[in-house]
């Protein structure tokens, strides 16, 4: 992870503030405001807007990655320090947190400073001739404010709890610790009891069905908390043994209460919920892979990943079916879906169901029954037993039913765990053929065209022959409307990185995935300028240069849920790093894990600077990677089956494109955009500001 070298600062800064406290003992002469101003500026190395040319940029950025200099934003990260101190440690930091507040508000994020003890004395010192009238009160930024109360809860509650960096320090033993008093406190009040009273709370009014799921997400609103859901529910499976609880109603809501706020405070004092959507629009490329660990610790906790009933039978039909025979089992495929769907359409979120409820509804011969039941089911003492740490991983949802001793299945909210169906069989057929991943492939690409030809798509896909030294290749699909757009698919799956808290193997899978499927894109791009021309499956399916728009847009489409990497801001960013640089490890013993996506990296900017050639100035003006998308194959599906035509499908794809807010949630847009549609005479300033930017000013997004 990146960061370690404002973190470096941010110490420097307090250490040298705390040796020259005795500053305030000064005779000061107080010169007017604007003479003090002058001499900051004048103290700073650089200032955004006044550096000449490009080489002095690139000076400004290797001074900033080898710590020489620091932004006036650091100021930022100090006051929380002095501020989470004050309140946590109980230090007396009131005269510093006025100085150094009243510096960055007079200075803003446009000067850069030398590290030096002599400037940030310096700066102290103007700092406290400006704040001289001014009196710091309580921070009124709610992210801090419950980082500090959740802190203090915790330091009650006896857990060693200290200030680092402008964070609190949270040490893999304290990490830990907690972790083993809620692991403690659930099992003494049942994990039953625990899930049903978080489905409950934070669930019950969160249901969309226009794309059958919760709306669970990053909170837009600082006033409104992240509940660690995810956690939650985790830690309650693993106790689902626990079938009696000996403790009485008061004692039960006493601990349920006590579980919520200690994971609730366990989630705010990580210090991984942004603060804002502009937060991460400013998010720096060199800081990407810090974004992404805190992004995959935050979706640990409080995001559990969903899959609609119909793309589960779907994925079911076109992934499974064909090879479904490979498993050598006593049951049809048929048979097996019947079972499914029953399943899925539960409109229980909990409950207990045993082979003659199955045998009733499907009328599928009992030991058939059983023999499905046991094939999809994990036994009850299996259920995330090796969840003994925030990083370890779990189970829960790979298998739809839970196996109790008494012979009958435990179910949970389908949503969460019907996706398990697919992974059973897919576990079942595997050893038995292990070409499975590659047809499946194929497989996945005829699902996404044959789903959007049933809604009148026009629809292109082939191969195209060598020409001018450009090699021929496969092209997945394009969308040959108003406005062309390549879809690259790969079968990629990011779960097991997702579960494991591992980035490093996260970017291998990105490597294989995504970013090859957009390397796959920009070569059709590339053979579209230079030829100008794609004559596909020998001219049966055709697209001139003129009939897109560049850049072209480009979608990268995976088979299961990539949560906040589908957001533009993340799939940007992570391609101008790979093109600009190159990804390293903190452990170098690791580093060549991340070859391949450092390999791809530097394909992408092949491919870049020839079509750069090809390209007016105008068009190179734009930023390349505007128009790039990542996308889980549900959820291009999920907007596909909400449209009614081709037309409106787009909206939604632009939305993805020039629009992010703080949820990071791609599901999101397609809800807002049919709304859009479906009240047509309601004039949507958003809606207008979307179809302005995209006709007049092609590079902006809107960040909400």
């Amino acid at each position: 992870m990146s960061g370690s070298v404002d973190e470096d600062n941010v110490n420097f800064i307090i250490d040298v503030i705390q040796k020259s406290s005795n500053l305030k003992n000064y005779n000061l002469n107080m010169e007017d405001k604007g003479i003090i101003l002058e001499k900051l500026k004048k103290l700073a190395n650089f200032v955004v807007g006044n550096i000449p040319d490009e080489k002095r940029k690139n000076e400004l950025n290797e001074s900033v990655s080898n710590g020489e200099v620091f932004n006036s934003f650091l100021f930022v990260r100090v006051v929380r320090h002095l501020y989470l101190e004050q309140v946590v440690d109980k230090v007396d930091n009131k005269e510093a947190l006025k100085v150094i507040q009243v510096l960055h508000d007079h200075l803003g994020n446009i000067y850069y400073y030398s590290k030096e003890s002599i400037v940030i004395e310096q700066l102290y010192n103007y700092g406290l001739q400006l704040s001289e009238n001014y009196e710091y009160l309580n921070s009124s930024n709610e992210v801090l404010n419950r980082i500090a109360e959740s802190a203090t809860y915790l330091k009650d509650l006896g857990f060693d709890i200290s200030v680092k960096n402008g964070e609190i320090d949270c040490s893999q033993m304290l990490l830990q610790n907690i972790f083993d008093v809620l692991d403690r406190k659930v099992t003494c009040l049942g994990g039953h009891n625990l899930y049903r009273e978080v489905m409950k709370r934070f669930t019950e009014d969160k249901y969309i069905g226009l794309i059958d799921r919760y709306l669970i997400t990053r909170t837009i609103d600082n006033e409104d908390r992240n509940e660690p859901i995810n956690l939650l529910i985790n830690l309650s499976a693993r106790h689902f043994t626990t079938t009696k609880s000996f403790l009485n109603d008061i004692q039960k809501k006493e601990f349920l209460d006590d579980i919520i706020k200690i994971s609730e405070s366990l989630l705010d004092i990580l210090c991984v919920q942004g603060e804002s959507s502009f937060e991460y629009a400013n998010m720096k490329i060199s800081d990407l892979s810090y974004y992404i660990k805190k992004e995959m610790i935050f979706d640990k906790i409080c995001i559990p990943m969903q899959y609609s009933q119909q793309f589960i039978l779907k994925s079911m039909d076109y992934l499974i079916s064909p090879w479904f025979e490979k498993a050598n089992l006593v049951y049809s495929y048929n048979e097996y879906r019947n079972v499914a769907d029953c399943i899925l359409s539960l409109k229980s979120k909990y409950g207990v169901i045993d082979h003659q409820y199955l045998y009733d509804k499907t009328k599928i011969a009992k030991y058939k029954i059983k023999q499905i039941l046991n094939d999809i089911s994990l036994k009850v003492i299996d259920v995330n037993k090796n969840y003994n740490s925030l990083n370890a991983t779990t189970n829960l949802f790979s298998r739809p039913l839970i196996s109790l001793a008494n012979g009958n299945f435990c179910f949970i909210d389908q949503l969460f765990s019907g996706f398990g169906f697919y992974l059973a069989m897919y576990d079942l057929i595997k050893p038995n053929y292990n070409i499975l991943d590659r047809v499946q492939g194929e497989s996945i690409e005829i699902f996404l065209k044959d789903e959007m030809i049933a809604k009148g798509y026009n629809c292109l896909s082939g191969k195209y022959n060598d020409k001018n030294d450009l090699k021929g290749r496969d092209c997945d699909l394009i969308l040959k409307s108003n406005q062309a757009i390549f879809f690259e698919i790969k079968k990629q799956s990011i779960m097991k990185e997702f579960n494991s808290l591992d980035d490093i193997p996260m970017y291998n899978t990105l490597a294989k995935g995504m970013v090859k499927a957009q390397i796959q894109a920009f070569s059709h791009e590339l053979y579209l300028q230079k030829n100008g021309f794609l004559d596909l499956d020998d001219g049966r399916c055709h697209l001139d240069k003129e009939e897109v728009v560049f850049p072209s847009k480009k979608i990268s489409i995976c088979f299961s849920e990539y949560s906040f990497l589908t957001n533009k801001l993340f799939t940007k960013n992570l391609l101008k790093l790979i093109l600009k640089g190159s990804i390293t490890a903190v452990d170098i013993n690791r580093n060549r894990e991340l070859d391949l996506i450092n390999e791809n990296g530097k394909q992408l900017k092949s491919i870049i600077d020839k079509i750069k050639e090809y390209q007016s100035d105008t068009v190179q003006e734009i930023d390349i990677f505007h128009n790039s998308i990542f996308c889980s194959l549900q959820q291009i599906l999920t907007a596909v089956w909400c449209c009614d035509s081709e037309e409106q499908f787009f909206e939604i794809v632009r939305e993805w494109i020039i629009r992010s807010d703080k949820t990071l949630d791609a599901y999101i847009p397609i809800c807002i955009v049919r709304s859009w549609q479906l009240n047509p005479d309601e004039k949507s300033i958003s809606r207008l500001t979307s179809e302005m930017l995209s006709h007049n000013m092609p590079n902006t997004m809107i960040i909400c």
